[in-house]
């Protein structure tokens, strides 16, 4: 499957514990030359817009999406119209059966990051997200 882009979701995933892992920006750096980025989260919008411009990430993501903004099944509903894609054209970056649930009943693909024993239902699992081209 050729994917043009990747929504991840941000605690757990982008941050780990709440501290940007030192790789992070030229990690999304790369993955935005491929894909078109972004942001799906359980945190309200006004806070992860906050977290992302303090961590001077925002600009990597094309749109972003907190729960003020809707459930994560209609966000990501939702960046499949912004975006013009299909399901199938997009995969779900999360930490959490939450996120991989969102992911299913839209139809996108779904990855774990840092999830210890993925159950089924998705296209793989790393322990960062510098390990995340290597599945896509």
């Amino acid at each position: 499957m050729i994917y043009k882009a990747l929504i991840f979701d941000y605690n757990g995933t982008i941050t780990q514990r709440g501290i940007l892992p030192e790789n992070t920006h030229k990690i999304l750096q790369e993955l935005a030359k491929t894909y078109t980025l972004y942001v799906n989260t359980s945190l309200a919008d006004s806070a992860i817009e906050s977290q992302l411009k303090k961590h001077n990430i925002a600009h990597y993501f094309s749109l972003i999406l907190g729960s003020t903004s809707g459930s994560k099944e209609e966000n990501i509903s939702f960046i499949l119209q912004y975006g013009k894609l299909c399901p199938q054209e997009v995969v779900m970056v999360g930490d959490s059966f939450a996120d991989r649930s969102a992911a299913h009943m839209v139809g996108t693909d779904f990855v774990w990051v840092n999830y210890v024993a993925p159950h089924g239902n998705s296209i793989g699992s790393v322990s960062n997200l510098s390990s995340l081209k290597k599945i896509l």
